[in-house]
């Protein structure tokens, strides 16, 4: 079955932006260690109140959880009745172990792109086309270029129903499936579009020893590719070389961050330690191993966006709680930080007070946030 975004991932069942204050779906993504959920409600132009947020925590490997059917769709129900979720409708990402994304390049004068999609994975897909769901992303139109380029996902059938079953068992009721891409894209899209100008934007999500960095041009996906970096991977780099458990890492990690100086007490204390700093340098080879991937993809940025540079480094998922993270991976990559750059909580208020009335915990949940702005935002 070939579904293209406007078909597969356009507005919910006839949901519009309107300038009355609109509720949208519960957005669901299975993390690589929990189940996040998020909804939303419009409060004006630019800005979202979270209606109701949840994370089920979860142990063992993902795919042994989405293979469990019954176990998933109990973590799911408890996790929808945790909070003061309004409906029961849904956007849901597949999970990025069972979805493989392929570029297709053709030609602009290609008539169908579906036909053009189709016949490009032909051979290049384990089975037969039949049995699996593929839906894709534009990224150049060759309206104006000799060719085209989208981003393929392909994802068995099977897994896809084995995935809706369990949403269904859970009281959900899917108004469409997504992919986290896409909802990161349409994140991104939200704060980092300034006075009409479409920035390009790296964006680092960040999982437990798998990672994911996507380039938005825009309001187009570019590149989207798994690294091995992760959260887990920075942590147990720390235990070693502290002689500490993960738990205590992780903690020191929390408070003390990785920006070099930040807490060195020399004003007041001279002898007091740079934690900080010590913290930073340890990890900092992971950051660097990074960089050398970030560099091979902005070769092909550049060739897609006609020299227009990077202007934004983002990093969402568990990474971005540590202070001086983003920072880090800015200096490696050789970028200044924005001037003036906005918050997450600029734009996502915590209108139930479920979090303190602070959106600090929007970077963990960007991928469900960006799920639940489907069909709530006018630009898919």
């Amino acid at each position: 079955m070939l579904l293209s975004v406007s078909e597969a991932l356009g507005s919910l069942r006839g949901d519009r932006p309107s300038p009355q204050r609109l509720t949208g779906p519960i957005g669901v993504e299975i993390g690589t260690d929990a189940v996040k959920l998020c909804q939303l409600r419009t409060h004006d132009a630019t800005r979202f109140d979270v209606v109701a947020s949840a994370s089920a925590v979860f142990s063992g490997p993902r795919t042994a959880l989405l293979d469990d059917r019954k176990r998933l769709r109990t973590l799911l129900r408890q996790a929808v009745r945790r909070r003061g979720f309004v409906g029961r409708r849904a956007v849901a990402a597949m999970p990025p172990d069972r979805v493989k994304f392929m570029p297709i390049t053709f030609r602009g004068e290609q008539a169908s792109v579906a036909d053009a999609v189709l016949k490009a994975l032909a051979g290049r897909v384990d089975g037969d086309l039949a049995d699996h769901v593929i839906d894709y992303l534009p990224v150049r139109s060759g309206a104006d270029q000799d060719e085209s380029l989208v981003l393929a996902a392909v994802a068995r059938r099977d897994h896809v129903t084995a995935l809706l079953d369990a949403l269904d068992g859970a009281g959900l009721r899917v108004a469409a499936l997504d992919i986290g891409p896409a909802a990161i894209r349409r994140l991104v899209s939200v704060f980092h579009v300034e006075d009409g100008v479409d920035e390009t934007i790296l964006v680092l999500n960040t999982g437990s020893v798998r990672s994911y960095l996507s380039v938005i041009s825009g309001r187009r996906l570019l590149f989207d590719q798994a690294v091995d970096f992760g959260e887990q991977l920075l942590l147990d780099d720390l235990a070693k070389a502290l002689d500490l458990d993960v738990d205590s890492a992780r903690a020191l990690v929390i408070e003390h961050g990785l920006e070099a100086g930040a807490d060195d007490g020399s004003d007041d204390d001279p002898t007091h330690p740079d934690v900080a700093g010590t913290l930073r340098e340890i990890v900092k080879h992971r950051f660097v191993e990074l960089v050398d991937e970030i560099n091979r993809i902005l070769v092909f940025t550049a060739a897609e966006t006609r020299g227009q540079p990077i202007s934004r480094v983002c990093v969402f998922g568990g990474v971005a709680r540590w202070a001086g993270a983003g920072e880090l991976l800015r200096e490696l990559v050789d970028m200044p930080a924005s001037a003036g750059a906005r918050r997450l909580d600029d734009f996502f208020i915590d209108a139930g007070g479920t979090h303190g009335g602070e959106c600090y915990w929007v970077p963990d949940m960007a991928v469900a946030i960006g799920l639940a702005l489907r069909g709530v935002i006018g630009n898919d």
